[in-house]
């Protein structure tokens, strides 16, 4: 049986996904979905933050965390990719 991930969006990222261009949020979307199966589908981030995961959509950079024990992943942020708080070490 394959496990799937319940996959639930921050409020801010949420925000921000009704904010994007319409053909960006159905990628978004799409990779959302994936998540839903592969949720290592991201880069680990290093350092502090080494426990999220980030993933490249566009000019868009969406930041994310997986619970494993509970089968969880929590979008925290969808942000163009000059504002995603990683990119202003």
């Amino acid at each position: 049986m394959v496990k799937r991930y319940l996959v639930y969006l921050h409020n801010d990222a949420k925000k921000i996904l009704q904010k994007i261009p319409r053909h960006i949020a159905v990628r978004i979307d799409d990779v959302i979905s994936e998540l839903e199966l592969n949720p290592l589908l991201g880069i680990k981030m290093h350092g502090e933050i080494s426990h999220l995961r980030k993933i490249k959509i566009s000019n868009y950079r969406m930041i994310y965390q997986v619970y494993d024990s509970k089968l969880v992943i929590v979008i925290l942020e969808i942000e163009s990719r000059g504002n995603v708080f990683y990119d202003r070490s």
